[in-house]
């Protein structure tokens, strides 16, 4: 539905629906996988939280959706390729 979208003081790399779900995916590439273990800090959660509320006040087809915070973290993988690995629900809800 949208990329790099900003509101409600916050940034969401992407906003997908599937079903009746809507994913808030958090976007992270790092130069491995030591460094990809927990990236995204507090700080960086509460603003991604405030956005995915935003996001719902503003789009109100999506209200009997359930809402899911996601993260994608991509990381060099064997031969030089990349490594995308998808965590759904990686943390709390946009109550």
């Amino acid at each position: 539905m949208a990329r790099n979208w900003r509101g409600g003081g916050g940034e969401i790399d992407l906003v997908a629906v599937s079903d009746m779900t809507v994913a808030f995916v958090e976007v992270k590439a790092r130069a491995n996988r030591a460094r990809a273990v927990d990236p995204v800090g507090a700080r960086q959660r509460r603003h991604i939280e405030r956005a995915a509320r935003a996001f719902l006040q503003m789009t109100p087809t999506l209200a009997a959706h359930e809402a899911r915070l996601d993260l994608v973290t991509v990381t060099q993988g064997r031969f030089g390729r990349p490594r995308v690995r998808h965590r759904p629900g990686a943390w709390g809800e946009p109550a």
